[in-house]
């Protein structure tokens, strides 16, 4: 049997192909499909993945020349109206990729009576604080904010990460405040030379500020611009089985990244107070475990005295 923790996969939003027939056979149901090659061969997907509505494991099965086959028993059926919903996502067990499959109406109504049919009468729906969770974090993310340094006092540069909140990416709608939008500071002058030289827009680049939706529009366009390089970087590095520790962790955006692609903890150290707050309740409302977040300051050697970390 093959298992995929669901808690390391990094969600992306193209669909990858899809779930083609459910078929009964006695207690079992057996659900088949396939993959787009392309994307397969991109992203190194080399399995799929079923899981319920609260996105549970339920079951899944290797992928082979684009097609794949897997069996739900009644074991893999729990007992609330969460096991209603069927996701399939096919990924990868090098990246932790995972793209969304699709699911005929067909296909999803042979699944759901057989889901029904297994769960006992008195099942209930499962109640949710993940929207409150979501809410909370976009509140706290359109506060116009800017770290400084604890020397000096010096606006650094660094604002809101775009956020991976489990299968969606938010961003910070605000633009950074007027006195960093007049010197970005030297995170920002790098991204920006950096940017200028990949020719792709920065997202510490500072911009005008704009009133109603062409701020917001303005604001995640900036914003976004960062998260695809800083994945397609990581990418290159094999944290599988490693501990990582990650110095100047802003929200903790590269810590959960690292732990998605396999390492097995990653302990993620920030001065700013405050983006500690938000990347905890990151952690929180994308179901992401053995990643910590800490504030402390990375000028203080003592800080790190008796720890171990692979990368």
């Amino acid at each position: 049997m093959i298992f995929i923790d669901p808690n390391t996969l990094n969600w992306q939003p193209n669909r990858a192909g899809r779930v083609d027939a459910a078929e009964t056979r006695g207690d079992t149901l057996r659900l088949s499909g396939a993959v787009n090659a392309a994307l397969a061969a991109k992203h190194g997907l080399d399995a799929v993945v079923l899981l319920d509505g609260a996105d549970r494991f339920m079951a899944a099965a290797p992928l082979t020349g684009g097609k794949w086959a897997v069996e739900i028993t009644p074991r893999d059926i729990g007992s609330d109206n969460g096991f209603l919903t069927l996701n399939a996502w096919a990924c990868s067990h090098r990246t932790r990729i995972a793209l969304p499959l699709g699911v005929t109406p067909d296909v999803r109504a042979n699944y759901e009576r057989f889901a029904r049919a297994l769960l006992p009468e008195e099942s209930r729906d499962l109640p949710s604080i993940a929207e409150d969770l979501r809410a909370l974090i976009a509140k706290a993310t359109r506060v116009p904010y800017v770290a400084r340094s604890i020397q000096n006092n010096i606006a650094t540069g660094n604002n809101y990460q775009s956020l991976n909140l489990g299968r969606e990416i938010k961003t910070n709608p605000r633009i950074a405040d007027e006195e960093h939008a007049k010197r970005p500071g030297l995170v920002g002058n790098i991204a920006a030379r950096v940017g200028r030289a990949l020719n792709i827009a920065s997202r510490h680049t500072a911009a005008p500020a704009a009133s109603g939706r062409k701020a917001i529009e303005r604001g995640e366009r900036l914003h976004k611009g960062g998260r695809p390089y800083r994945e397609s970087f990581m990418n290159q590095i094999d944290f599988r089985g490693r501990t990582v520790l990650d110095i100047g962790a802003n929200t903790g955006e590269n810590s959960r990244i690292a732990r998605r692609l396999g390492a097995t903890l990653v302990d993620g150290y920030e001065y700013d107070p405050y983006f500690v707050e938000i990347g905890r309740l990151v952690n929180a409302a994308a179901g992401m475990t053995r990643v910590s977040l800490f504030q402390g300051d990375a000028t203080r050697p003592e800080l790190f005295d008796g720890m171990k970390y692979d990368i």
